[in-house]
């Protein structure tokens, strides 16, 4: 029997053996030809700061039979950025299921994200799998859905174009101010000019004011992937015109990925019936773990201590593997103990903090030190 080896990609012939493994597995039955599939994976390697060892693998002899990807991002938590390890890809050749290897992969990469320095790690999972390394749901999906028809109908108050690379800048921008104020991915400069040189510049399209300053985008035709709108004639453009791509597509119904606080929610809901789908999966869909639980201290406590008007020197605010200790030195009734994936909830605003049942003092500190917020990675981020 040959030996099992878990190590890090270390070549361009680990990568691409990774690579098809993973495009196997994903591909439901609607696998891509080998162009294009070699394609996407040579695309890539050219991706900001890309790197063989973000790729863990397990090896059985020379054949690729387990992998996983842990993506560094960072994370806006309102004034600060939090290190993350994105993991996905997480798959298992059928051939050698049952004996363990997905759960090597994963922890080794989650000592290879301690070792890089990662405050936490996310990632969207199947159901029942990844609580036993420590993972928990932080937040759930949400999605809006209309009729395409009805969509369609509506008056489009502005023009679109398709993107070109010069737009890059504008479109980070808009981005950034539209998303700025959420817990979501940071996106740099570098990742922008990536994503417009190396991807269909037609599937994405920019919309302009009458002045020509960029308010909006979307990205995707017969299926859109994301849509950022800034003013309500941008969101009244981006919902008629997909509604229009949409029915070209024979597709009778539009299902976008958006933030229940997302301008495109209530601009839809001023001209159609709409549904708004929430999606919380218990031990499934995006979970979160603690990585480094001192960095991850160290770096919130300076927000934290800002949004609450707090001294930091009286506050307690200790992270341990099984329990967050929080509270104010010398008022017992504001001392308690969180379990990690609460405490995690509590700190992405998914929680209230009212719905853990601690003293009102306790309570009262927790809402200053965690105020509401919307937590989402935006669909074109997803790992």
């Amino acid at each position: 029997m040959s030996t099992i080896v878990v190590k890090p990609v270390e070549n361009r012939e680990e990568y691409f053996a990774a690579r098809e493994l993973a495009a196997h597995i994903f591909s439901r039955g609607n696998l891509p030809d080998e162009a294009a599939r070699m394609d996407r994976a040579n695309r890539y390697l050219s991706l900001p700061g890309f790197a063989f060892d973000w790729h863990r693998i397990a090896l059985k002899g020379d054949q690729v039979a387990a992998h996983v990807v842990a993506l560094p991002l960072r994370l806006r938590y309102g004034s600060v950025e939090l290190r993350v390890g994105g993991l996905g890809a997480v798959c298992t050749d059928p051939a050698w299921r049952k004996q363990g290897l997905a759960a090597a992969v994963l922890q080794d990469a989650i000592h290879y994200m301690q070792a890089r320095g990662d405050h936490i790690s996310l990632l969207d999972g199947i159901p029942g799998f990844y609580h036993q390394f420590g993972y928990h749901t932080v937040w759930p999906g949400s999605s809006l859905e209309f009729s395409a028809e009805a969509a369609a109908a509506l008056d489009a108050p502005l023009q679109s174009r398709p993107a070109s690379i010069a737009d890059a800048q504008a479109m980070g921008d808009l981005y950034d101010r539209c998303w700025g104020h959420r817990v979501a991915i940071v996106r740099s400069h570098a990742l922008w000019h990536w994503r417009l040189e190396t991807m269909p510049l037609p599937s994405m399209r920019v919309i302009e004011d009458r002045t020509g300053c960029m308010v909006g985008y979307y990205v995707g035709a017969d299926e859109v992937l994301e849509v950022v709108a800034e003013t309500e004639a941008a969101a009244l453009t981006a919902i008629a015109e997909i509604g229009r791509a949409y029915l070209a597509h024979n597709r009778e119904t539009v299902s976008l990925v958006v933030p229940p606080d997302d301008r495109l929610v209530f601009t839809a809901r001023r001209w159609l019936t709409t549904t708004l789908h929430t999606r919380y999966v218990p031990n499934g869909h995006w979970m979160g773990r603690i990585v480094d639980p001192v960095g991850l201290r160290d770096i919130m406590l300076p927000e934290m201590m800002q949004r609450a008007g707090l001294d930091g020197r009286g506050l307690i605010f200790d992270i341990q593997p099984d329990a967050v200790h929080i509270g104010l030195r010398g008022q017992d009734s504001t001392n308690v103990q969180i379990e990690p994936g609460d405490f995690l909830r509590l700190m992405f605003g998914t929680l209230p903090a009212s719905q853990l049942d601690f003293h009102a003092d306790a309570t009262h500190l927790l809402e200053r030190l965690f105020p509401p917020r919307t937590a989402m990675i935006a669909p074109w981020d997803w790992f």
